[in-house]
């Protein structure tokens, strides 16, 4: 069976669009809808498929012919299949509309998952989608909801640490830091050896409770010095401030201090004018 995909994505968004999120942002979903997928097929070995559209919708998904997935699985759904696999078909159908970028109809698909679907994976996989759809297109709220969904119907393995890092990242882009500290200290416990471990001890370290332009990370104070009174010079609050990275403490050199991610992300472009790789910082 297929399943979650979703990510096998290029980059970070279903359709292809990385917009305004940063690379790293952009592969811990690729490798979170990676593992997603692994896993549910991991877990359906051995079960006996129905026959039809349905297993070859599926199939048509994993080879990347959307449109005839698509077809497939509409003719499954309208053929009054067996309650059991319904859930299944919708979900697929859901990643394949997102693979092609008809994001109303993934939607679409996913509400009738949610009330069809038996498999409790299907559900929280399909929870997944849903936040990265809302994620994508910068809805915090709904985002946060979804992934919170989901992470009330995952075991407590990965990728579950993936999706603590991006309700994270939502509550941060909503103004609640408290609850987003909350987010990162159940990864840090929960998986110390994750490859976001060591970014969620970061956000913890900081404790951050608004957004700021970083232009520059240095190891050398001078470095960063120099580089803020630069910045000054073209009119910009720009400041210094230590913390840790890579295991070390280092020099990050920020502009602003902005109460929302909107207000940051509308500043951005008046910096990368001097600093074209400026990104937003916590």
């Amino acid at each position: 069976m297929v399943a979650w995909d979703g990510g096998r994505y290029d980059g970070f968004r279903t359709d292809g669009a990385c917009g305004r999120l940063p690379p790293m942002l952009r592969g811990i979903l690729s490798t979170l809808l990676g593992l997603c997928t692994a896993s549910l097929l991991v877990g359906c070995a051995g079960q006996t498929l129905n026959e039809g559209w349905l297993e070859a919708g599926e199939r048509s998904y994993e080879a990347a012919r959307y449109d005839e997935a698509i077809t497939k699985l509409t003719q499954y759904i309208e053929s009054d299949p067996p309650a059991e696999d319904l859930g299944r078909a919708y979900y697929v159908r859901a990643l394949s509309f997102a693979k092609s970028n008809r994001r109303s109809l993934a939607h679409e698909d996913l509400l009738h998952c949610f009330q069809t679907a038996r498999d409790p994976d299907v559900v929280w996989r399909s929870c997944v989608l849903l936040g990265t759809l809302y994620y994508e297109d910068e809805k915090w709220a709904n985002a946060a909801h979804a992934y919170t969904g989901a992470i009330t119907r995952m075991q407590e393995a990965p990728p579950l640490d993936d999706v603590l890092w991006r309700l994270g990242v939502c509550h941060e882009r909503m103004g609640q830091w408290g609850q987003s500290r909350t987010d990162f200290q159940r990864l840090v416990l929960q998986f110390p050896n994750s490859r976001l471990a060591n970014d969620a001890r970061r956000r913890l370290a900081i404790s951050a409770d608004h957004f700021a332009i970083q232009c520059g990370v240095f190891s050398s104070q001078t470095s960063a010095d120099e580089l803020t009174r630069q910045l000054a010079r073209q009119g910009m609050s720009a400041y210094t401030r230590r913390e840790p990275r890579d295991g070390a403490l280092k020099n990050v050199v920020l502009v602003g201090r902005y109460t929302t991610y909107e207000e940051a992300w509308q500043d951005i472009a008046r910096v990368r004018q001097y600093v074209p790789g400026a990104v937003i910082w916590p």
